[in-house]
């Protein structure tokens, strides 16, 4: 039928027939689309943005570039710049990478660099200048007051002054930014020898006489500052010392101060370098060019074609104490070591708590992922002295390695940094295949051959961190259908699930219920190849790297993150992936690389995508009582100790052990962020106790069972205190039998005799608590009382220890006798309860309101009673007067027989 014959086939049809049709196609389409949307994740794994990984260590391309020859270098935030053999300049941007200026250079001298966006350097004596946005088309720098080239031998320059020296003399021009706006003279000068400016101006120059000289740049005219008699082949000052190479050597004078002249020539101080022999760099063998970066010494050498960086240091030498120069760890060197560098064969990477563990063939070190890259104190090293480790598992106090050929496995306490002795896994010689480290027990994968399968089962063994080096073997997976090699993975989510990879890269779930391991099952919609590691975040999501890709699983659904191609154009094959749970960094090392690499873009559920909910109590206030709930926490789960000091979010401390046979209060859920469709984790935040402070922990909402509380109304409309009680924000009793604090974690003492009114009763850890109402200072406050300290009717000769009424002066109130943490001020004439007096400080009740608190004054600011006084003053007086007329009575008295 020809396409007009069906046309006008059609149009004879009726419009009923036509909707039909219409209806028919409509649905079709419709399907078509669900199917295809589908069949993304029944068929594939979904892919998603490319990862564009970023350097941790070293931290650009640059300090990994291959050098000829370095002559002389300027590194700077946003560009640096190389000269090599003599012609080559080598420009280095962020956002670029590398470029090889195509400029013709005849004799390449210096480097420096010249306002905000240019390079200026020496070549073949004239001043030459490069936009780095056309490296290609230098031009030449213009004299002062003379529209010429300005001509040099050596050059200098800061924010002010730009130097060079030329035909016997030093140049001193007055910059404006990148315009010289005049020029200066010194005479006398050698100017084919090296010299430069400080930052506070301060020209150092070698004078014709061959005398090592200072003057101040707006000065140039007065005399020079005679410093030493030496012959430097390069120059470089801060505003406190001057450096320079001289034979091979660096050295170091005290820059002067400028208005005076030293009685004597100096001596230069040599700085010799303190080496390792255990690396490659951190060593000076022909250095050829000295500066200043980061307030220490960037030094290039030719021999060792490197630049690398040293800072000054005191050291102990024969019991004496000595300067010397320390490599920092900052180098720019292909294929060298330096002490935070690891070696181009490096076999797979950790991560547990913040400390990042990297196996290479010849060595473990350790990194510090919260200090800076180059913090010493950061880095640890283990040689491992010809055990051929291939396998690494981190924990938080100890690693292990397995050597898998031999079977062999070993552990390192990360403290001390020595192994135990060896442990072989008893069974076939076949060998281990993978270790994981989760929730306190290090997990290892071990071949074993089934002649019942006629094929390789893998068994699994676990040893729990920190007791006696002892291996359980836990199971054995076998299947008729698949079938296990070197290649084959292991891991365990936070929740004990197991998840292993057979030999064709299908991955197997063992569910864990507490208890025992569930019958496995085989991870849908999950189909890769070549997988090389696998791992999980805090929500038991699975990650699986290969050889070109990290591909996410969640349980459901996959997503693939390609990975992208370095900087230099090389694609990075990665040997092993590490995450942890504190942050959501993603660490990986690459094949045949001497990097560490980061990547912040994987959905990666961890303790920094949860924030801190609004419902969340961060200090001590009333509490409803309808919303006190009290959790347990089931046995081996996760808890994650966590700070709330730190904003909106919380910051993760690691694991807590040995806790969660006991009560917590809750507060709330917090939902970690969602990430790229992943499912949800659903975290509680508890409150446990500790020393009196309120601590937040984070459990999984599945591992966490309500506590019933027996809460009551009550019918009693008032009690009281017979005894002194503190009273609480929340009714939580520590492990030390104490309570908690109140009212912003000050102590609120209920005297014996305070009128409370009950509003109900709480049964909690066995004791009984009424959530009551008291006015404090016209406030009416709801809090805690233990109803053990309480009495419905108040007995006046039910006093605890007998007391005096004073009144006090203003003053401050103390917790304690030591008169050291103030509690509270009470005002001129307050009523004050004494009971004891112990050296001239008193134990006191006083009023607030209808409530009695405590503490302790001391005894200068309580009043003395003046009523009483003036009463004994009136009883003497009288006494006295009486016996006094008494006396003169008698005295008086005519005795009868006188009349």
């Amino acid at each position: 039928m020809t396409k007009r014959n069906l046309c006008a086939k059609i149009n004879n049809m009726d419009t009923l027939k036509k909707r039909k049709i219409c209806l028919l196609l409509i649905v079709a389409f419709a399907v078509s689309c669900v199917f295809a949307l589908f069949s993304v994740n029944i068929f594939s794994v979904g892919a998603s943005t490319p990862i564009k990984p970023t350097f941790v260590m070293p931290k650009t391309e640059l300090e990994y570039y291959a050098l000829s020859s370095p002559q002389d270098v300027y590194i700077g935030e946003d560009y640096s710049a190389i000269i090599q053999n003599n012609t080559t300049l080598t420009v280095y941007t962020k956002d670029g990478g590398f470029v090889n200026s195509t400029a013709t250079f005849n004799s390449l001298k210096q480097v420096k660099k010249w306002g905000d966006n240019g390079i200026l350097v020496l070549d073949n004596a004239q001043l030459r200048c490069i936009d780095i946005n056309n490296i290609n088309a230098p031009y030449f720098i213009q004299n002062f007051p003379e529209d010429e080239r300005i001509s040099a031998n050596y050059l200098d320059l800061n924010d002010n002054y730009l130097i060079t020296g030329f035909d016997q003399k030093i140049y001193v021009y007055k910059l404006n930014g990148t315009t010289v706006i005049d020029r200066t003279e010194i005479q006398n000068a050698d100017a084919d020898k090296p010299l430069c400016i400080s930052p506070n101006n301060i020209v150092i120059y070698v004078s014709n006489t061959g005398m090592l000289c200072a003057k101040h740049a707006n000065n140039v005219n007065a005399e020079p500052i005679e410093l030493c008699n030496v012959s430097p082949d390069k120059l470089a000052a801060d505003n406190e010392w001057i450096y320079f190479i001289q034979s091979g050597e660096i050295k170091r004078l005290p820059l002067p101060k400028i208005g005076g002249t030293p009685e004597t020539l100096l001596v230069p101080e040599t700085l010799l370098v303190i080496e390792d022999a255990n690396f490659a760099l951190g060593k000076l063998s022909s250095p050829s060019s000295i500066s200043l970066y980061n307030g220490n010494l960037l030094i290039t050498d030719k021999a060792i074609n490197a630049v690398q960086e040293f800072k000054v240091v005191s050291y102990i030498d024969n019991a004496e104490t000595k300067n010397g120069l320390q490599f920092t760890g900052f180098a720019i060197a292909k294929n060298k070591t330096a002490f935070n560098r690891p070696e181009t064969t490096n076999k797979t990477i950790e991560l547990c708590n913040n400390t990042l563990g990297v196996l290479t063939e010849n060595e473990l070190f350790f990194y510090d992922v919260t200090k800076d890259a180059f913090d010493r104190t950061a880095y640890k090293q283990v040689k491992l002295n010809g055990f051929n480790a291939n396998l690494l598992a981190l924990g938080r106090t100890s690693a292990l390695i397995a050597d898998g050929a031999n079977k062999t496995v070993k552990l390192l306490n990360l403290e001390t940094l020595q192994f135990s002795d060896g442990l072989i896994i008893e069974g076939n010689n076949t060998p281990i295949t993978s270790v994981t480290y989760q929730g306190g027990k290090f997990y290892i994968a071990k071949l074993d051959y089934s002649t019942e399968l006629e094929r390789n089962v893998l068994d699994v063994y676990t040893y729990v961190e920190g007791e006696t080096f002892a291996l359980t073997k836990i199971f054995t997976v076998q299947d008729p259908y698949h079938s296990f090699d070197v290649s084959s993975c292991l891991t365990v989510d936070v929740f004990g699930n197991i998840f292993i990879s057979d030999k064709d890269s299908k991955v197997y779930k063992l569910a864990f219920d507490g208890e025992t391991y569930a019958e496995r099952t085989l991870v849908q919609n999950l189909n890769v190849g070549g997988i090389i590691k696998m791992s999980t975040d805090l929500g038991g999501n699975l990650f699986v790297i290969t050889s070109d890709a990290i591909v996410c699983h969640n349980g459901s659904i996959s997503k693939s993150f390609p990975i992208h191609l370095l900087e230099n154009g090389n694609t990075l094959i990665p040997n092993g992936l590490a995450m942890s749970f504190e942050n959501n960094s993603v660490y990986f090392v690459g094949r045949n690389c001497e990097n560490i690499f980061q990547s912040i873009s994987l959905p990666n559920l961890t303790i920094s995508n949860v924030t801190i909910p609004n419902s969340y109590v961060l200090s001590g206030s009333e509490t409803d009582i309808d919303n006190l709930k009290l959790y347990n926490v089931k046995p081996n789960a996760n808890v994650y100790a966590v700070d709330d000091s730190v904003g909106d979010s919380f910051a993760y401390n690691g694991l807590t052990e040995g806790i969660t046979n006991y009560n917590y209060l809750y507060v709330c859920d917090a939902t970690v962020s969602k990430l790229d469709g992943f499912t949800n984790t659903t975290l509680s935040v508890l409150i446990r106790i500790e020393n009196g402070k309120h601590i937040p922990m984070l459990v999984n909402k599945k591992d966490v069972v309500q506590v019933e509380n027996f809460i009551s109304d009550i019918a009693l409309s008032s009690a009281y205190i017979a005894t002194d009680v503190n009273a609480y924000y929340l009714p939580v009793i520590t492990l030390e039998n104490t309570f908690t604090l109140t009212r912003n974690e000050q102590i609120l003492r209920l005297a014996h005799g305070t009128k409370i009114s009950p509003l109900k009763t709480l049964s909690l850890f066995g004791k009984n608590f009424y959530y009551a109402s008291i006015n404090l200072g016209g406030e009416s406050i709801n809090t805690y009382i233990p109803v053990d300290f309480t009495t419905n009717e108040l007995s006046t000769e039910d006093n605890r220890v007998q007391f005096t009424i004073e009144k006090s002066t203003a003053t401050d109130v103390y917790s304690s006798l030591a008169l050291s943490t103030k509690i509270d001020t009470i005002e001129e004439g307050t009523s004050i309860r004494i009971y004891s007096v112990t050296d001239n400080v008193a134990k006191i009740d006083y009023k607030v309101g209808d409530a009695w608190l405590s503490g302790f004054i001391s005894t200068n600011n309580i009043k003395p009673h003046v009523s009483n006084a003036l009463r004994n003053t009136l009883i003497i007086i009288s006494v006295s007067l009486a016996v006094c007329v008494t006396l003169i009575y008698f005295i008086l008295r005519k005795s009868p027989k006188q009349k």
